[in-house]
């Protein structure tokens, strides 16, 4: 999964943001963006025991800015870099034939918990959720 993590960190850092995977912990950078794996998908159980080598997993990408200006302008951007047109974009993972696709905006809210040192201000973020599909290259 790290290797399909990466691939969406470096088409977002061609962007020009600053990209966190799973926790983005000490920055003070905005805007930013952080990309995590989410939920499996909705009716596929897999026991723990499951050794197949393809995925079918949720992703979640957070983007967060200072605004809503900000963080709305950055998912968006987000959005269209890894699901241009919200359609399949495919991913470079060696060894994998792999693609991700937008599935839906979670939410978008105001952190009031910590606000950002040099401002003052409490960061606006965004989650969205996008599927990513992914089986060896045999």
């Amino acid at each position: 999964m790290i290797g399909h993590l990466k691939a969406m960190q470096a088409l977002v850092e061609a962007l020009g943001f600053e990209v966190w995977l799973i926790d983005a912990t000490g920055s003070k950078r905005w805007p930013r963006v952080t990309i995590a794996p989410a939920y499996g998908r909705p009716g596929v159980d897999r026991p723990l025991s499951d050794d197949r080598a393809d995925i079918d997993e949720d992703v979640r990408v957070t983007s967060a800015g200072l605004t809503a200006e900000s963080a709305l302008g950055v998912a968006g951007r987000v959005r269209e870099v890894l699901s241009p047109g919200n359609a399949w974009r495919d991913l470079d993972v060696q060894g994998r034939d792999a693609s991700i696709r937008f599935l839906r905006h979670e939410l978008t809210n105001t952190d009031r918990e910590l606000a950002d040192t040099a401002t003052d201000r409490f960061p606006t973020y965004t989650v969205e959720t996008f599927r990513l599909v992914s089986t060896p290259i045999d």
